[in-house]
């Protein structure tokens, strides 16, 4: 949401007439204020989201780590297997 100079001084305007001369600095406060928590709000929630994400990747990666050492034997019983049929002697 972009605003003009001429939607900006019309606001101005407005909350001039409205609140009155004497509040207005009060309210551009409260305003800054809540403006400021609401980015402070927001960067926090993207910061969780980037380390959900990163966790979700870790988990992927420890699950695929775990896979490794059944693969692995998967792998020793068939080289053994592969050892017997070449020189049935040995084995």
């Amino acid at each position: 949401m972009n605003l003009g100079l001429g939607e900006g001084i019309l606001i101005l305007f407005i909350a001039f007439v409205v609140v009155g001369p004497k509040d207005l600095p009060k309210i551009g406060r409260a305003i800054g204020k809540a403006l400021r928590q609401l980015r402070g709000l927001y960067g926090s929630v993207k910061q969780e989201m980037n380390l959900d994400e990163e966790l979700t990747a870790l988990r992927k990666t420890v699950g695929a780590e775990r896979g490794a050492p059944e693969e692995l034997s998967a792998l020793n019983r068939e080289l053994k297997q592969l050892g017997t049929l070449i020189d049935p002697g040995k084995h």
